[in-house]
């Protein structure tokens, strides 16, 4: 708690990433437990309480222009070390966009900031509004490919969870190397896992080998064990072309398996 305190203070700000509608900084928190992710040793787990939502969202950009502006505003740098999506303001900073996200009005500077901001990502709004299209196009066409290819069965426990006429299943598409580690977006990098097991996976709680062995981490419970049903091997497909590629299990297996 008192390093997490040293890092962000006690009150913070909450943001909402570029790739949501009200993008930008839109409340404030007051921190009162601070945990280490037990899933991940690079986050914090926050607790929070009175929590003040802003009237308008306020943009990045503008905070970028008003830092560039402000020789007074100290390298933040270093305390990313603390947590991922962490970062310190200058006091200054944090009071100005406390100030213009409660008064509800977004500051003078904003329209000149944004059109900042779609520079410095390289789209206008509306390009990403067809690239957010996109990929949830692809994401789709992807989870049609994958059950295409195994069925509506899960890789791991031969699971099938759906409608009895099979209009939907609730199998989801598992990566091996998540896309924003690098990983693609194709049938090469997935397979269909339940619900759990997907969130299981992408913790590193079990892994799969290219041999399609299971094996699970020392920290998975008997309770997930038992969700396999006694499978030792996942189900690849038939298609030797569409079998998961043995780099994307590796780097599952190197980077994300919590080992046994």
């Amino acid at each position: 708690m008192d390093l997490a305190l040293e890092a962000i203070d006690s009150r913070v700000l909450l943001y909402a990433p570029r790739d949501e509608v009200k993008h930008g900084y839109f409340g404030t928190a007051e921190v009162v437990q601070v945990k280490r992710d037990k899933h991940d040793p690079r986050f914090l787990v926050l607790s929070l309480s009175d929590v003040v939502p802003f009237r308008v969202p306020i943009s990045p950009a503008w905070l970028r222009e008003i830092e560039l502006n402000d020789s007074s505003q100290s390298d933040e740098g270093e305390f990313y070390r603390y947590a991922e999506g962490i970062r310190r303001l200058h006091p200054h900073t944090f009071d100005r966009i406390v100030a213009w996200g409660t008064n509800g009005s977004a500051p003078p500077e904003q329209g000149v900031a944004d059109q900042a901001q779609t520079e410095a990502f390289g789209e206008t709004v509306e390009e990403r509004e067809r690239r957010l299209r996109s990929e949830l196009v692809r994401s789709r066409r992807l989870r049609f490919d994958v059950i295409e290819l195994y069925g509506p069965k899960c890789a791991c426990s031969s699971l099938i969870v759906g409608a009895s006429d099979g209009s939907e299943h609730e199998v989801e598409v598992c990566h091996f190397m998540p896309v924003k580690l690098g990983g693609p977006d194709n049938v090469e990098n997935a397979f269909p896992l339940t619900r759990t097991l997907h969130f299981a996976y992408d913790r590193g709680l079990f892994t799969v080998r290219p041999s399609r062995k299971i094996l699970f981490s020392s920290e998975a419970t008997s309770d997930l064990k038992w969700l396999f049903r006694g499978n030792t091997h996942a189900r690849f497909p038939a298609d030797g072309s569409a079998r998961p590629k043995t780099e994307y299990l590796d780097f599952h297996f190197r980077e994300i398996f919590r080992g046994r």
